[in-house]
């Protein structure tokens, strides 16, 4: 059974997860798939959330990797002004190094 998905969170502007069973919260049961798709093992994608506490969450990733910085993640977002929900994937490439000017581009 999969975690469910509320209509209502986009009035609240966040996800209440309250209640739900913490081996197939929303987030787990969106991760499957995304694994799957990518050939990658069910758990080949870490979860990470904003806002800090227990259950009012905004905004979701799945990416590879443990950093907070990930290159490139999927991306689910409830806006907290309007009845919104944004998915989408972030790529995000930086470069970096002692010595590295900018403007050398």
């Amino acid at each position: 059974m999969r975690a469910p998905i509320s209509a209502a969170w986009l009035l609240k502007g966040h996800c209440d997860c309250a209640g739900q069973d913490r081996s197939n919260t929303t987030t787990v049961a969106i991760r499957a798939p995304l694994c799957e798709a990518l050939g990658r093992p069910r758990d080949g994608l870490q979860i990470a959330n904003y806002s800090v506490g227990p259950q009012l969450k905004h905004t979701f990733w799945w990416r590879e990797g443990s950093t907070d910085d990930a290159e490139t993640q999927f991306v689910a977002t409830i806006s907290r002004k309007h009845p919104v929900l944004s998915l989408g994937l972030s790529v995000e490439k930086g470069l970096e190094g002692k010595g590295f000017d900018p403007r050398s581009i």
